[in-house]
């Protein structure tokens, strides 16, 4: 009595071992050979597609792109950060946040009830 492989082995085995060798296949198809330089084509040759194909540009290595600006970095003549927010107020003698400022000392939060509050104008 013969009987074949894989008709003696479990369903499920069988999935398993067709699952391996067909990764075992996919990622030994992934593995090149080392290519050799093309030979310098002589007078009455054709050059290689290769060798007429415009160059891709090298990727510039990762020290010599520019940093992004860092938030905060910028003040202004008071010293107040404006990329986080923060304008002088005249009447505090700080930076402050008007929005934060606003819900702290009850002025409307506008451009107008800031300037009313930190310069006494009403612009």
């Amino acid at each position: 009595m013969s009987t074949h492989f894989l008709t003696s082995v479990p369903a499920l085995a069988r999935v398993r071992l067709l699952l391996a060798a067909s990764a075992l296949a996919l990622l030994s198809a992934c593995q090149s050979a080392p290519t050799q330089p093309a030979a310098p084509a002589t007078a009455g040759q054709a050059m290689p597609a290769a060798a007429t194909a415009p160059a891709v540009a090298e990727p510039q290595p990762l020290d010599e792109t520019p940093e992004p600006p860092i938030l905060g970095k910028r003040t202004d003549s008071h010293g107040c950060k404006p990329s986080t927010g923060h304008a002088w107020c005249e009447r505090t003698k700080s930076c402050e946040r008007p929005w934060e400022l606003a819900l702290q000392r009850g002025f409307e939060n506008t451009p107008a009830g800031w300037h009313a509050y930190c310069d006494g104008s009403t612009r």
